[in-house]
């Protein structure tokens, strides 16, 4: 999925669930953060202490990205959760709602205690990140195989040549075709089966689960969470449905979203987050971290120096970087289907 989908359809997806503008904007940001989170060097502050981030995604075009280390650390476990499905390296094959990521939300659910409230909606917006590419990545894995080999592509009923070249590592002989909810594609695999997809069935289908486990969550953690009543998924499904089949380009769909949000298109009153929602990939990392590039005087070439700003432990960033290594960890490597398949042996 895209920002589209990951930050403007989940934010959407929240407000309706009774979550208030600033929660659902936590949860929402945290769902498109985990595809821009690729800085991975440690930050030494000058005002002592180091910030080291869990990366929850990595630079395509970085040779590292088909490393064992970064398929293992950052694409399979937030991007393709494998389905357990078959036998051998089948049963890394991402696989919608599969059996992971069902124990994976069960297991969230129940963990109600003090450590995790800090960061329990910056949680939820990652688990919501990686719930819904299953959907959209289902088919592929986040390991470098020739069970992820696109031939004969087929997009809108043009044949696309142009990503042949890709390794076989997640849909990246796809491009972002299956990421894109407008379009009907199709392609054969390396096993010869030849496959027609309507993406935005997929995601149509990806946001309803999406809303049952805003809606579990709500449910749960009503007490702290709830702000407005809740708008059941009947009465939304079709303006969801509408803004997923827009012949748009990205751009032409971010600004249908928000238009959709701002003037009230589902159900909730449109107030304070909900007017021109806006996401700035930067804006977590400014709030809680101030950089400066100058000279070093030893080298003569400039540097970038940091400084942790005030309430920095409070900050959305380390929140998010919290939830980052408490999914991997607990949610996802601790996960007994995870465990058995011995990718972390």
């Amino acid at each position: 999925m895209r920002i589209d989908f990951h930050f403007y359809t989940i934010y959407a997806l929240a407000r309706a669930a009774g979550f208030s503008p600033d929660d659902a904007y936590v949860i929402a940001y945290s769902s498109q953060y985990t595809d821009d989170d690729v800085q991975e060097n440690k930050i030494l502050f000058e005002n002592g202490g180091e910030f080291e981030p869990f990366i929850t995604a990595h630079r395509i075009l970085d040779p590292h990205t088909v490393s064992e280390r970064i398929c293992k650390r950052v694409w399979v476990p937030f991007h393709f959760l494998p389905g357990n499905q078959g036998v051998g390296n089948e049963k890394l094959l991402t696989k919608a709602n599969g059996d992971i990521v069902q124990e994976m939300i069960v297991q969230f659910l129940r963990e109600d205690g003090e450590d995790i409230k800090p960061f329990r909606r910056h949680l939820l917006g990652i688990i919501l990140h990686a719930y819904a590419d299953t959907w959209s990545h289902q088919s592929f894995m986040g390991v470098v195989d020739d069970r992820n080999r696109v031939n004969n592509l087929n997009v809108d009923g043009k044949n696309i040549y142009i990503y042949q070249l890709a390794p076989p590592l997640g849909h990246a002989q796809a491009g972002s075709t299956p990421d894109e909810p407008r379009l009907a594609w199709e392609y054969t695999d390396n096993q010869g089966d030849r496959h027609r997809l309507a993406n935005a069935d997929r995601a149509l289908e990806a946001a309803k689960h999406c809303h049952i486990l805003m809606s579990q969550f709500m449910d749960k953690f009503s007490r702290e969470f709830r702000d407005s009543d809740p708008i059941d998924w009947p009465q939304i499904e079709g303006r969801i449905a509408d803004l997923f089949h827009y012949q748009q380009d990205l751009r032409g769909c971010i600004n249908s979203w928000g238009e959709a949000i701002s003037n009230g298109g589902f159900g909730f009153r449109p107030r304070e987050k909900d007017i021109n929602l806006i996401y700035d990939e930067r804006e977590w990392f400014n709030i809680a971290i101030t950089s400066e590039s100058r000279i070093n005087n030893e080298t003569g070439f400039f540097d970038n120096y940091f400084t942790k700003n005030e309430n920095y432990e409070d900050s959305d960033l380390y929140r998010f970087n919290e939830a980052a290594t408490f999914y991997w960890a607990v949610l996802f490597a601790g996960n007994k289907n995870v465990i058995r398949l011995g990718l972390y042996n």
